[in-house]
């Protein structure tokens, strides 16, 4: 008798989920769905209903599996949800890039110095990639009459798609 309420409970345990979803709500169109709109919504088995719900840690956004209630051997459709994920709490690392990329590793750049009395202004080759504001080794090349071509590396600060100041 043990035994066999024991065997009943699993195959209740596992029906739940089917159940569940014979049950779920659908909506009309696949965005409602997205949006959970209750505007419209039946219980019928024609509409959309939600899936799966998931995060991007690189789009800081959720992405929501909505699926053809009436055809759900169909393929899901992936919809951006409008609901984007709280900042990460200050300290906290983010996978999210905070500023852009204008200076790239090995490209061509303007290295500028001024002071009150000289502008001084040399191409460079950038060592490293960075945004505004960041500071990124540079590479002088320079032509020198004694022993040919040599180099010099300064750090210098990024203000500019391949612009750079040194300070």
């Amino acid at each position: 008798m043990r035994r066999s309420l024991l065997a009943l409970a699993a195959c209740l345990a596992l029906l739940a989920p089917a159940a569940s979803a014979l049950t779920a709500v659908c909506y009309p169109t696949p965005a409602d769905a997205a949006r959970q709109q209750t505007d419209g919504v039946t219980d019928l088995k024609s509409g959309y209903r939600v899936e799966s719900r998931r995060f991007d840690p690189l789009l800081n956004r959720y992405w929501v599996m909505v699926r053809d209630c009436e055809h759900p051997e169909r393929p899901a459709q992936t919809i951006a949800s409008n609901d984007f994920a709280p900042l990460p709490a200050e300290g906290a690392r983010s996978l999210v890039a905070t500023k852009p990329v204008v200076v790239r590793a090995g490209s061509l750049v303007r290295v500028v110095s001024n002071s009150a009395s000289v502008h001084l202004e040399t191409p460079a080759y950038a060592i490293g990639n960075g945004g505004i504001g960041d500071r990124i080794r540079v590479r002088l090349v320079r032509l020198s009459t004694d022993t040919g071509q040599t180099a010099v590396e300064l750090t210098a600060t990024v203000r500019g798609p391949d612009y750079l100041e040194l300070e």
